[in-house]
């Protein structure tokens, strides 16, 4: 046990002699006015305003053509259009010839036929579509939201060759690079490119400099450095499972502790379900998680689902009605009018959306966690005081949550 001790201990004390100038870099304009994972109005607003040949960075369609460079190795655009939001696409980019379709996702997850619906919107107005689908790390959506893209017989669109996975650990990272580059000589530009871009360094996982990774590197290298590290990578999987049966175990136990005594088996976590995520099974469902009733609407109970979500989003939860445990109930239904104005009122602008997809009032935790991924944020909870502390916060604000809708 020495050995890894011994090997840790050296690692941070390199960590720690790189934390001063890191501490420097802390200050983000983006940070300070919007949640660092705030899709809309931070992440698709700012990428729209770059590549918009009309915004008022005064460059005209050159963000643009170094974005589809990135992309697609092809600057060539002819009369670009850009627009934001339209019809619920997140970007759209349309010239004479062809519209592409950009799918932002940063934490959200899926919707039913998401991506096969954009596609419908543009389908009777372009002769040429593509689709970019943009996540942390380049991963694919469910096969629930695109629909029929895959298997479609269309001379505007082939799924193999329109259909591209981007990402902002690489796509994003590598196109703000090449934009800063341009714009050197302008700092006001040139200054909020680098803050948007230490952000993205610090939501992929990147924010460690170079030096500080080559002084890692050859410490690894150093005599059986590198065999002991590897040893420690063999058990990160276990940790991860350990980790998601400690966490939803222990927010089972808390949740029973304050009062909420029936615990619903609908989508609930099992040692199963744990191992199929954390061993990325094929076809495997990623949400589960804990229900349990807290009031009565006539015959339905009206609950809090916690649930996992896959591992590019971060864990959730709302209110959900069921009938006789088992039954989803459509929360459209007038008789939840009330309950949904007061959930949308206590959420201060938190809910992911309203009324749909079974949800009433789906949101993240003050302190969002994604178990699947472990941030640095997330791998903080592997601690047993601080996985509790966490624990104990998180149902104290669902029961404040509760306290508001009843």
């Amino acid at each position: 046990m020495n050995e890894y001790k011994i090997l840790l201990e050296n690692i941070k004390l390199i960590s720690l002699k790189y934390q001063d100038s890191k501490e420097k870099e802390k200050f983000n304009i983006f940070s300070i006015l919007r949640d660092e994972t705030d899709e809309v109005n931070l992440h698709s607003k700012f990428i729209y305003f770059l590549i918009n040949p009309k915004g008022t960075h005064g460059q005209g369609d050159l963000f643009l053509k170094l974005f589809l460079n990135q992309v697609f190795n092809d600057d060539q655009i002819s009369k670009p259009s850009v627009y934001r939001e339209h019809k619920n696409i997140d970007i759209l980019i349309e010239d004479e010839n062809k519209s592409i379709i950009l799918e932002n996702k940063i934490n959200a997850g899926d919707q039913h036929k998401q991506l096969e619906r954009y596609f419908d919107v543009v389908n009777s107005t372009s002769n040429k579509i593509q689709v970019l689908y943009l996540t942390k790390t380049g991963s694919e959506p469910s096969d629930n939201s695109i629909g029929k893209l895959k298997t479609l017989k269309n001379p505007k669109f082939e799924y193999e060759k329109d259909f591209y996975l981007i990402s902002y650990s690489v796509t994003i990272l590598n196109w703000l690079t090449d934009c800063i580059k341009e714009v050197a000589t302008i700092p006001i530009i040139r200054e909020t490119l680098v803050q948007y871009q230490n952000l993205i360094k610090k939501l992929t996982e990147q924010s460690i400099t170079m030096e500080e990774r080559l002084e890692i590197l050859g410490f690894l290298r150093s005599g059986e450095n590198a065999v002991i590290a590897k040893k420690i990578v063999e058990n990160w999987i276990h940790l991860k499972w350990h980790l998601h049966w400690e966490f939803w175990h222990e927010l089972e136990s808390e949740i029973i502790n304050r009062g909420f005594n029936e615990i619903f088996e609908i989508g609930k976590f099992s040692k199963d379900k744990i191992t199929q995520i954390v061993h990325n099974k094929r076809n495997f469902n990623p949400y589960f998680g804990i229900v349990f009733p807290f009031m009565k609407v006539q015959d339905c109970d009206v609950c809090i689902k916690i649930e996992n979500k896959d591992k590019d989003d971060n864990m959730i939860y709302g209110i959900k009605a069921y009938k006789n445990k088992t039954e989803k109930v459509e929360v459209e239904n007038t008789i939840f009018d009330d309950i949904a104005t007061k959930a949308i009122k206590s959420a201060k602008g938190k809910l992911l959306y309203e009324r749909k997809n079974g949800w009433i009032s789906p949101m993240y935790s003050q302190k969002p966690i994604n178990l699947d991924e472990l941030s640095n944020d997330t791998i903080q909870i592997v601690n047993d005081e601080r996985r509790r502390k966490y624990i104990s916060d998180f149902v104290t604000e669902i029961e404040i949550f509760i306290n508001d809708v009843k």
